[in-house]
C-alpha cells in the first residue's frame, strides 16, 4: 500500500512565512526603486535649499 502524501498548513508553515516575508521585501524594494526614479526626474534630488 502506498501512503498518500497529505500536505498540511503546519508542514508548510516555515516555507509560507519565508515566502511571505520575501514577497514583502521584494515589494518594498520595487516601491523604493520606483520612488527614486520619480524623485530624480522631478528635479528635487538636485535642487538646493
Amino acid at each position: 500500500m502506498i501512503k498518500k502524501c497529505k500536505t498540511t498548513f503546519r508542514e508548510l508553515r516555515t516555507f509560507l512565512i519565508l515566502w511571505l516575508t520575501q514577497s514583502f521585501s521584494s515589494l518594498g524594494s520595487a516601491m523604493t526603486a520606483f520612488a527614486l526614479v520619480i524623485w530624480s526626474y522631478s528635479g528635487k534630488a538636485l535642487s538646493e535649499g
